[in-house]
């Protein structure tokens, strides 16, 4: 990243919210970690069960529930509740700090510079 940004190359990277013991302070603390390395563009992607991956086959273990709408996507878990699935899912909508939801992809983050004397 620091290579990047010394030549002033934008780059964009990807983050999954719902990960094994994440949580939401954790989850803020990545993206504040990425805009602290000015990354141009972030990404945050819900975790999702497919079948095959390691995941689906540890996700009783690990006690996934699965949203009502798509059987696909995590939105609880031992190590984080329903409230803090939809609370990561707010973060990576962009409603806190310099970050703004981009238009037409609500979990696309994109950095936007912080206002003067903020």
């Amino acid at each position: 990243m620091s290579r990047l940004n010394t030549h002033r190359i934008p780059y964009e990277v990807p983050l999954i919210c719902g990960l094994p013991l994440q949580i939401p302070d954790r989850f803020q603390k990545s993206i504040d970690w990425l805009q602290d390395r000015l990354a141009s563009k972030i990404w945050a992607w819900p975790l999702m069960l497919l079948c095959g991956t390691y995941l689906y086959c540890q996700r009783g273990r690990r006690g996934y529930i699965e949203s009502d709408g798509s059987k696909l996507v995590a939105v609880g878990s031992n190590s984080f509740s329903r409230d803090d699935h939809a609370e990561m899912k707010r973060i990576a909508e962009g409603l806190w700090g310099d970050m703004r939801r981009s238009a037409g992809c609500p979990t696309c983050l994109t950095r936007h510079p912080r206002p003067a004397g903020s």
